[in-house]
Order: structure tokens, then sequence, then C-alpha cells
């Protein structure tokens, strides 16, 4: 299952924008390819779950809408303009850092702790100089 859908591709690109990088019937029909958009979706959740080293289940979250997206615009896109370009290598760059434990995906489990019980605090301090008893006169 892909981490973005047409709508989230529409909702940051326009709709406009995917027609033109998903349409490519002769003569353009117009429309968003529903088939092309969804094998680049899969192929940029595989690109996210791959650059990642991601394992399991990840739950859905708006982040990675973003970076699939990211990546599908890209793969789409020929020519691909600057803009296009940097926002894909940003993405795969991210990835990356969360690969390497740099950084971590939003709904991504950090490491759990080695022990469940609740840490216990402990504070040592001198006794006190200044206390009610020892200022009663002032």
């Amino acid at each position: 299952m892909a981490y973005a859908t047409k709508q989230d591709m529409i909702d940051r690109f326009g709709e406009d924008e995917v027609i033109g990088i998903t349409d490519r019937a002769n003569p353009p029909t117009g429309i968003v390819n529903d088939e092309v958009l969804a094998k680049a979706l899969e192929n940029a959740t595989a690109e996210v779950n791959s650059e990642a080293k991601l394992t399991g289940t990840i739950r859905q979250t708006e982040q990675l809408a973003n970076i699939t997206c990211a990546i599908a615009r890209y793969h789409l896109s020929d020519p691909c303009s600057e803009r296009v370009r940097t926002d894909y290598e940003d993405q795969i760059n991210f990835l990356r850092r969360v690969a390497d434990s740099k950084s971590l995906l939003i709904g991504q489990d950090a490491a759990a702790p080695a022990t469940s019980a609740p840490a216990t605090i402990i504070i040592s301090a001198p006794p006190r100089t200044f206390s009610h008893q020892t200022l009663k006169d002032f």
C-alpha cells in the first residue's frame, strides 16, 4: 500500500501538474492517468522504505505522504525542473538520515527503553541554611 494517494498528489501540486506528468496518451486526454500515478506512488513508497531502511509497519502520516509525493513527482517529470530535483534530493537525504538514526519520521517508534519500570529520581542536597526556624527573629 502506497503512503500517498492521487488526492495527496493533487493537493500538493495541483491537478494540472498531475495531469501533465501522468497523461501519456497521444493526443493527451486531459485527465490524470490513474494507472501511471498508482505505479509511481507504489514505486515511491518502495524507495522510501529502501532509503530509510524501514522494516515492519509504519503508520501512515502526512510526512510520509509529502515525501512519497515528492519522489513520485520527480520520477514522473521528464524533464524535471531544478525545484523538483532539489525537492527529491532533500527528501532522499532526509530518508538517509532516518536510516542512520540521525532523524526520526513522525509516527516511527523510537527504540524502546531497556525497562518498562518508571524511573525513580533521587535528589540529594545539604541541609537548608535559611529556613523559617533560622530566620524567625529577623
